[in-house]
């Protein structure tokens, strides 16, 4: 049976934060769409081998806890406009 048929909503099928953001018509901020390019780089680097070696120098203790924040005040601010 294919789940999607008991969806009220049409799914996205994309991982794309910048396109699900514009497809829900919600305002982002200059700001924001710079931090969502670099969420959006996470999941690139994580598909492709090449990029892993990157993204491991880059992900220093510092740079993690600074990121993690901003993901978790993102995540707010989303839930806020849901």
């Amino acid at each position: 049976m294919d789940k999607r048929k008991h969806y009220k909503y049409p799914t996205l099928h994309t991982h794309d934060l910048l396109k699900l953001l514009a497809d829900c018509s919600v305002e982002v901020q200059p700001e924001e769409i710079d931090f969502l390019v670099i969420v959006n780089s996470w999941k690139i680097r994580g598909r492709y081998p090449d990029y892993s070696n990157s993204l491991h120098k880059a992900s220093t203790e510092k740079y993690t806890a600074l990121h993690m924040e901003k993901v978790l005040n993102l995540q707010k601010w989303l839930a806020e406009k849901i």
